[in-house]
């Protein structure tokens, strides 16, 4: 049952005077922003200018490979794998082939799903359970699948890419090619559809001209970096003036606060001492380079993922302060001071979002992800597209911080067309002069971003019990995140129904007045007063 608005919620949101005096000063925090984009474009606007495919990561990491087998092509191998219940083989007909095939299907209950959207207030235990076996037996069909593909192909020297193929309607993993070779070591991704590989034990060359897969090199994903960071005393009245913006007051009113939703945070890390966070559920795990979880309490690598938590689920600056948080430590530090992350790293910790048990139900109900690649780049497109249809989970992703660069300069993945892509406005709804916006040729010409949500001046939480405020679209996104978990505490069948939960999140919106605005902030700003 949903918990009402305690007083602390009501306490701690900006008084409209506060948010006054928070657009008189826009002005002046507009200009020290504005210098800071400044800098930040001018040391990304070479890659820019080229539209980069981004440059493979150091030597270090660069040795991993992602590989991604063709959609149909695994669809193949699942419907000849055994239907699998804790390590029990039952083989069964395989209904699901199609859905599995397809990347536009959000989930393999569609049409169950209609029905629970029709009568979200009777959304049953049982129901519950039949989606996470419906789950559970996918994603155990696909490590059958994927495990069989990277057997072959990690063999297929001695095999030829004939019998790579010829493996897809075998029930089982060959002996005979256990023996030929020593073990090569892998890592699959059930969830994306995806294997990590060394890049050393496949023939690329031969792989990617048979058409059964695409090979990614391990390239560097860059951190969404705020353009302005700057200490806020945590004795001093703390201005949540984010909070009055979007209207949080009318989702408490209505018992909406994110109970019983766990949201997922591809960042930094997190401090989980921090007060915005005590008492709540905090999962964590951290993943190196090549992709490898590392043994770690909780931290954050800098201070952009307490941040971001913050606002998702924090007790006083947060959308959604009573929802749980998975947080993934996929970015790291560079020499240059800033944070990216390797492209099998943050893969690897999507998928541990995504398949983990965190509850009964594998995974969590919605991810936010502040990074991204200059331009388009189709690197995370299949592997969320396969996320959609195994366990129905949408991801928000900041649209990047080169507005002032010029038009289209926004970053992959915020500007896939499966992506709620966020851009950023200031206290009075105009969009921030860096906020990334423009067209996506890519994806049938769409315009990006999909939304917009406050993210200049932004106060919240900061390693060591601290807080700062922070501009950029990686504020914004976490803003939408936490209502995409107000929306699925609502109405629970959101959480696996990504194009319902998207449309949703449009439907929280006041529209842009300015015609600038309305080009650049997408549908319109963030506001939860019909929610």
């Amino acid at each position: 049952m949903s918990k009402g608005a305690s007083p602390r919620h009501k306490k701690n949101e900006a008084t409209p005077a506060a948010a006054a005096s928070a657009g008189a000063k826009t002005g002046k925090v507009m200009e020290a922003v504005i210098a800071a984009a400044t800098a930040h474009v001018a040391a990304a606007a070479a890659r820019i200018a080229a539209k980069s495919k981004f440059a493979p990561g150091s030597a270090a990491v660069r040795k991993k490979v992602l590989l991604l087998p063709h959609a149909a092509f695994v669809a193949g191998m699942e419907a000849a794998s055994p239907e699998v219940y804790g390590g029990v083989s039952k083989p069964q007909p395989y209904q699901a082939t199609a859905a599995a095939a397809s990347i536009s299907e959000p989930f393999l209950l569609e049409q169950t799903e209609g029905a629970v959207m029709e009568k979200s207030a009777i959304l049953t235990e049982q129901f519950t359970t039949a989606r996470a076996r419906s789950t559970h037996d996918l994603l155990a069909r696909r490590e059958v699948a994927l495990t069989r593909f990277a057997e072959s192909v990690l063999h297929h020297s001695a095999m030829g890419i004939s019998s790579v193929r010829a493996l897809a309607t075998s029930m089982d993993i060959s002996d005979d090619i256990a023996r030929e070779a020593p073990r090569k070591q892998y890592t699959v991704l059930s969830t994306l559809g995806a294997l990590i590989v060394d890049e050393a034990d496949i023939d690329r060359v031969s792989l990617e001209a048979s058409g059964m897969c695409t090979v990614l090199d391990n390239v560097a994903v860059p951190l969404a970096s705020p353009l302005d960071i700057t200490p806020v005393a945590a004795s001093s009245a703390l201005n949540f003036w984010h909070l009055q913006s979007v209207k949080a007051a009318a989702a408490r009113a209505k018992g909406l606060d994110g109970s019983g939703v766990l949201v997922g945070v591809l960042d930094t890390g997190i401090d989980p001492t921090h007060p915005e966070f005590a008492g709540k559920t905090i999962h964590y795990c951290e993943f190196d380079g090549n992709g490898a979880p590392v043994n770690s309490t909780a931290h954050d690598a800098g201070q952009h993922g307490t941040h971001v938590c913050g606002i998702i689920a924090g007790k006083n600056a947060g959308i959604a302060p009573q929802a749980s948080l998975a947080v993934a430590g996929v970015l790291n530090a560079t020499p240059d001071g800033k944070f990216s992350g390797q492209l099998v790293q943050i893969a690897a910790g999507m998928h541990w979002l995504l398949s983990t048990a965190f509850r009964s139900d594998p995974g969590v109900d919605v991810m936010n992800a502040s990074l991204g690649v200059p331009g388009y780049n189709s690197y995370f497109y299949a592997t969320l597209a396969a996320a959609r249809n195994s366990t129905g989970t949408g991801l928000v992703s900041a649209i990047g911080n080169n507005g002032l660069y010029g038009i289209n300069n926004h970053t992959s993945p915020a500007n896939y067309d499966i992506v709620m892509g966020v851009g950023a406005v200031d206290g009075a709804d105009n969009v921030a002069p860096f906020s990334d916006w423009g067209t996506v040729p890519e994806c049938g010409g769409i315009t990006k971003p999909n939304l917009s949500a406050p993210g200049v001046s932004v106060v919240s939480s900061v390693p060591g019990g601290g807080y700062a405020s922070m501009s950029g679209t990686s504020m914004a996104s976490p803003m939408v995140a936490g209502a995409a978990a107000l929306l699925a505490q609502k109405n629970p069948a959101l959480s696996f129904n990504v194009p319902g939960l998207f449309a949703g999140l449009l439907g929280l919106l006041r529209p842009f007045a300015s015609p600038t605005n309305q080009v650049r902030g997408g549908a319109g700003a963030l506001d939860l007063t019909n929610i």
